[in-house]
C-alpha cells in the first residue's frame, strides 16, 4: 500500500513538496496535482513520475524543484498518489484534497497613517489582498522625542487578518505606548497561510502628537485702541488651520460683523507673528468696539484654547486740534495756551520755537501735556503743567501736535509771531518839575 502524508488537507502551500510512505518496494508510482474545476486533460494538471530511488519501501520526500513552476498559483488542488508493486498489483490511490498552491505575497494596501502625517493614537487602517495567518504593525522611532521602547510591535487581532478593508485597528492586548512628540516609521508585516511574507508596506515620518497647540494672543490687548486690524500671536507648533474672529460689541455699528479672518500660508507657521496684517484681514468700522478671538488646530486636528481680547476699539481717524490762544502776532507775558481737542489723546506736545528778538539758546521748548490736559474738548487759556521758561524779549512760533490712543497722529497746527514780554514799561516825566509852580498844562515825558 501507499499513503500520501503531507501536505495536510485544506491547507495552503507555497512549494510542491510531498511526503509519502510505501509499505513495500514499488515498480512504479506517480504523484498527480489535479486542479479543481478543470478536465482531466487540462495542461494545468501536473503529473510527476517517481524515480526508481524513491520507490523503495519507507518514507520519502518528493522535492518540488522539477515541477513547482508548473503549478497554478492560487489553484486549489487534489494531490493523488498512485502506484503498483513489482508483481504488477495496483495499489489503492491515496489523495489529499483542497490543497491551495500559493506563491503570491500578501499585501497591505491603502494604509494609514500615511507619510508625513500627524496622529493622536496608534490606530491603523489598511486593506488586505488575502487572509493572513499572522500580522504585526511595528512603530520605529526615527526622530523627535526619544522612545526608549522603540521599536514597538502591535500584534494584529484575528478579526483584522481577513481579506478586505480594516479600519481603526488596535491591538486588544498590549497596544503600543507611543511617546508624544516622537516621529515614527510605521511598518506593516504579515504572513499568509502558505507562509508567504507580505511585501513591505510602511509610512515614513509619522508624528505622534497628543498635545494641543498653544496660541499666545499678544495684540490687540483688552481695552486697547487700534488704527488697523494687525494682530500679534505666537503658535507653539505648525497649524493646520486658524481663525481670528472680530465680533462687534459697542460703539459705531458694524452691520457686517462678525468678521472671520482665516489664517493661511505663512500665518500658520510655528513661532512669533508680530503685528501682521492677515491676508484675509477684515474691513473694520472706525469707532466700533470689538471682541477679538483667535483659535487654531494643529496638523493632527487638536484645537487650541481660544484666546480673547475684549473692548478693542478700532480708530483710524486722526484727532483734530486747534490752538485758540495765543493768536497770530500777539504779546504774552505768560506761556499760557488755550486749545480744543476732538477726542482724548494718548500724548500731545506744545512746542515754543524761537523766531526773532532776544536770542533763546534753549529753544525749542517742547512741553508734553499731561493728565486732564489730554482730555477731549475745550481747554481755556492757562499754564500747562510743564510750562516752559521762555526768554523775555524773544519772539516765538508755537506748534501743537497730538496722538490718540490708537496711534493716529494729528496735523501739526501753528501760531506765528508771539512776542514774549515780561518786563514792565517805564515812564519818566521831565516837565513840570516836582514842587515847581507852572502856568501851563503841558508835560514833557519819556517812555521806555
Amino acid at each position: 500500500s501507499l499513503s500520501a502524508v503531507s501536505p495536510e488537507p485544506g491547507i495552503s502551500v507555497r512549494d510542491g513538496e510531498v511526503i509519502y510512505t510505501l509499505d513495500e518496494d514499488f515498480a512504479s508510482a506517480e504523484i498527480d496535482w489535479i486542479l479543481e474545476g478543470v478536465d482531466a486533460s487540462d495542461q494545468r494538471n501536473v503529473s510527476i513520475t517517481i524515480s526508481d530511488s524513491a520507490l523503495m519501501a519507507g518514507d520519502h520526500r518528493l522535492d518540488d524543484s522539477t515541477y513547482a513552476d508548473q503549478l497554478t498559483d492560487g489553484g486549489l488542488f487534489t494531490i493523488r498518489l498512485t502506484g503498483r508493486d513489482k508483481a504488477g498489483n495496483e495499489a489503492i490511490p491515496s489523495s489529499i484534497a483542497n490543497v491551495k498552491f500559493d506563491i503570491t505575497a500578501p499585501e497591505f494596501v491603502d494604509v494609514t497613517p500615511g507619510d508625513c502625517t500627524f496622529v493622536m493614537s496608534p490606530h491603523v487602517n489598511y486593506s488586505l489582498t488575502e487572509d493572513l495567518s499572522d500580522g504585526t504593525v511595528i512603530w520605529t522611532q526615527v526622530g523627535g522625542e526619544a522612545d526608549f521602547s522603540s521599536p514597538q510591535m502591535m500584534q494584529l487581532p484575528a478579526e483584522a487578518l481577513t481579506v478586505g478593508a480594516h479600519d481603526s485597528v488596535l491591538a486588544a492586548v498590549s497596544p503600543p505606548s507611543l511617546v508624544d512628540g516622537s516621529v515614527y516609521v510605521v511598518s506593516f508585516m504579515g504572513v499568509d497561510a502558505a507562509g508567504n511574507r507580505s511585501l513591505g508596506a510602511s509610512s515614513k515620518d509619522v508624528m505622534y502628537d497628543i498635545t494641543p497647540p498653544e496660541i499666545d494672543f499678544n495684540f490687540p490687548l483688552t481695552g486697547s485702541h487700534i488704527p488697523d486690524a494687525a494682530v500679534s500671536y505666537r503658535a507653539s507648533e505648525r497649524l493646520k488651520r486658524g481663525e481670528v474672529l472680530w465680533e462687534w460689541v459697542d460703539g459705531i455699528l458694524d452691520v457686517k460683523a462678525p468678521h472671520s479672518a482665516p489664517l493661511e500660508g505663512i500665518e500658520l507657521a510655528k513661532g512669533e507673528h508680530e503685528a501682521i496684517t492677515l491676508a484675509q484681514s477684515p474691513a473694520l468700522i472706525s469707532g466700533a468696539v470689538y471682541r477679538v478671538t483667535i483659535e487654531a488646530a494643529d496638523l493632527s486636528g487638536k484645537g487650541s484654547e481660544p484666546k480673547t481680547a475684549v473692548r478693542v476699539t478700532f480708530d483710524d481717524t486722526p484727532p483734530e486740534l486747534a490752538v485758540t490762544s495765543p493768536v497770530f502776532d500777539s504779546y504774552r507775558n505768560r506761556p499760557e495756551v488755550g486749545y480744543d481737542l476732538s477726542e482724548p489723546l494718548a500724548s500731545a506736545s506744545v512746542i515754543w520755537e524761537w523766531k526773532d528778538g532776544v536770542e533763546d539758546a534753549e529753544s525749542p521748548h517742547t512741553v508734553p501735556l499731561e493728565s486732564v490736559e489730554l482730555l477731549g474738548g475745550s481747554h481755556p487759556d492757562s499754564l500747562t503743567a510743564n510750562h516752559p521758561f521762555l526768554q523775555d524779549g524773544a519772539v516765538y512760533d508755537l506748534f501743537m501736535v497730538g496722538i490718540d490712543s490708537a496711534g493716529n497722529s494729528s496735523d501739526t497746527v501753528s501760531v506765528a509771531g508771539i512776542a514774549y514780554d515780561t518786563t514792565p514799561p517805564t515812564l519818566e516825566v521831565s516837565y513840570p518839575v516836582a514842587s515847581t509852580p507852572t502856568r501851563n498844562r503841558f508835560t514833557t515825558h519819556r517812555r521806555s
